[in-house]
């Protein structure tokens, strides 16, 4: 079953943030040179502009500037915006 909310007129499928986190955990385990490696790369690249479009990197940061730049998310350097 998909289930979908809404938020600020934008329709997101609900689980794509559970799956984004679960990709960042499992890429943030592998080795540079894992087999693999690209396709999660690829896939959390792909969830970058809904993670934005809910806010994620307003709320949260990341503790890895590796795993960001693996992503090509930048990191803010002011924590308050």
């Amino acid at each position: 079953m998909v289930v979908f909310v809404c938020r600020r007129v934008i329709t997101i499928r609900k689980g794509t943030m559970g799956a984004f986190l679960a990709n960042l955990r499992i890429l943030s385990g592998m080795p540079s040179d894992a087999p693999g490696r690209e396709a999660v790369i690829e896939q959390l690249r792909q969830g970058i502009p809904t993670m934005r479009e809910n806010g994620l990197f307003e709320l949260f940061t990341f503790r890895s500037p590796e795993l960001a730049e693996a992503i090509g998310v930048e990191l803010s350097r002011d924590p308050s915006g």
